[in-house]
């Protein structure tokens, strides 16, 4: 019982360490929230923010203190060493008989502590979670978010549901990694998550108008930033390689000029397509406009492109091959910097609700053309989808510019 020992009248004894109890009154889930903290000025910020009454012990003395409209370290180092000059023998009493039920009430009620073991996730980026199951209070709970910057994530306490006990993973160059039917216990589980490596696609692009130099380098302008975003991202896709085919020269190339959908099986007869991969073609105009774009199909291995589109279309387009749809009337969640926008010069954010579609979705290229994912989860989540089974399409767990994880 060292902490019984009285202080020095010089202030702290750094050989003593200092016990400290708050309790915060039912404001929170539980009513008597105990825990123990070595020295006021590491009370937790959500305490300083609503500075709330404590029950403070320190060493032997048991003192109602108020905090301040400003707590500092500073003006707690004063609270701390004015109040360690006394003691009483019902506080030490005190102090005894509170943490004796306090051990008693915490090992009466102990919880479960789950843990996800994540595998293969990428050296120095952090791994996000969604996670249901069933909590303690047998509920279920859909989609709930943790972060983990280490190999291991402590989750709280999982139960099995009889709905869905499921974890989706995400991580930086990494696929999304879905685990189903997670096997939750009553008790501390150990649940493995292991990612898969990055999938690498190839695509070609045809130059079929302009000049060859001039739209090759912003072909490859488009490329970066498309693999870019989905580093950024996390998609976990990336370009094992990019051919690039000069079909100026050809001619029946002048009759793409101006492209429209109708146009696509007569183009890809006559310019060329690599079976088996996205192709990408350089035209004159698109739809009537000199920057837009098609890929005439969502999961579609055909995009076209206009001759003076922007670097981040390329990455638009093949959202689409990916299953992905515009968002632009969903405007509470989004707006011109999702990659997903229909018109837009500064796009470049993906959903984690989006990622999911992008890999799961049945008629996604990664697993209809590219069979990125054998043996993997596929689901039928459309867009506005929102279920045990389908994060809604909004679902954030980093922020995305102005919005908010969620």
């Amino acid at each position: 019982m060292q902490w019984l020992r009285k202080p020095s009248q010089q202030g702290v004894n750094t050989n003593i360490a200092p016990l400290c109890l708050y309790l915060l009154f039912p404001l929170y889930p539980s009513f008597l929230l105990f825990s123990y903290f070595p020295y006021f000025p590491h009370f937790p910020r959500s305490l300083t923010k609503n500075r709330r009454w404590l029950i403070a012990i320190n060493y032997h003395l048991l003192h109602w203190v108020k905090l301040p409209k400003q707590l500092t370290n500073q003006n707690l180092e004063i609270m701390n060493t004015q109040h360690t000059n006394t003691a009483t023998l019902a506080g030490k009493i005190f102090i005894i008989l509170v943490l004796i039920f306090t051990a008693n009430f915490k090992s009466g009620f102990a919880q479960s502590s789950d843990t996800i073991i994540i595998g293969n996730a990428s050296i120095g980026n952090a791994t996000g979670l969604l996670v249901d199951g069933n909590n303690d209070p047998g509920n279920q709970v859909n989609d709930s978010t943790f972060i983990s910057l280490t190999g291991k994530a402590s989750v709280g306490s999982f139960n099995p549901s009889a709905f869905s006990n499921e974890i989706i993973a995400f991580n930086v160059d990494r696929p999304v990694a879905v685990s189903t039917n997670v096997p939750w216990t009553t008790g501390n589980d150990n649940i493995s998550v292991n990612f898969s490596n990055k999938i690498m696609i190839p695509i070609t692009i045809w130059i079929v108008n302009g000049n060859f130099s001039t739209q090759k380098a912003k072909a490859i302008a488009a490329v970066n930033t498309a693999a870019a975003i989905w580093s950024a991202e996390r998609m976990g896709v990336g370009f094992s390689s990019v051919t690039y085919i000069d079909a100026t020269k050809n001619k029946k190339s002048r009759n793409y000029n101006s492209f429209t959908c109708s146009l696509q099986a007569g183009l890809q007869s006559d310019i060329g397509m690599v079976a088996g991969q996205v192709n990408v073609y350089y035209v004159g105009t698109v739809d009537g406009g000199s920057d837009r774009g098609q890929s005439c199909a969502i999961g579609s291995s055909f995009i076209a492109l206009a001759a003076n589109s922007l670097s981040d279309l390329l990455c638009h387009e093949l959202g689409h091959g990916f299953g992905l749809t515009h968002i632009d009337d969903l405007t509470t969640y989004f707006d011109a910097t999702n990659v997903m926008y229909s018109a837009s010069s500064v796009r470049q954010f993906f959903t984690e609700g989006q990622l999911f579609r992008a890999h799961t979705i049945t008629n996604s290229t990664l697993n209809a053309l590219y069979h990125a994912r054998p043996g993997q989860v596929t689901r039928l989540c459309a867009r506005d989808d929102s279920s045990l089974t389908c994060p809604t399409i909004h679902k954030r767990i980093w922020a995305d510019g102005t919005f908010p994880a969620n």
